[in-house]
């Protein structure tokens, strides 16, 4: 009996020839590399916005927009900015 986990199943989706070379040659697929641009840009874009939401304004580029707002609830901010909790 074969047993798969639903990465196995999210490989074998992903690149059928990766699937048969993990299963029948023990060869692994090779690790991909993390995006470090994303998560840097996002990192930036978080603080921009923060230091807007603490200064009670909104950023210039929302300026000419009317009716926006940031969303103010730092709470929840925190509790959805933390990567190790879920979201409900």
């Amino acid at each position: 009996m074969v047993t798969l986990s639903p990465s196995s199943l999210h490989l074998l989706d992903d690149c059928p020839r990766c699937f048969w070379l993990h299963f029948n040659k023990g060869i692994k697929r090779p690790e991909a590399v993390f995006p470090s641009l994303p998560a840097g840009m996002d990192k930036v874009l978080k603080r921009h916005f923060d230091k807007h939401r603490e200064d009670g304004e909104v950023p210039p580029e929302l300026a000419g927009l009317t009716g926006v707002k940031l969303f103010d609830d730092a709470e929840k901010l925190a509790i959805w900015s933390n990567n190790r909790k879920e979201i409900t």
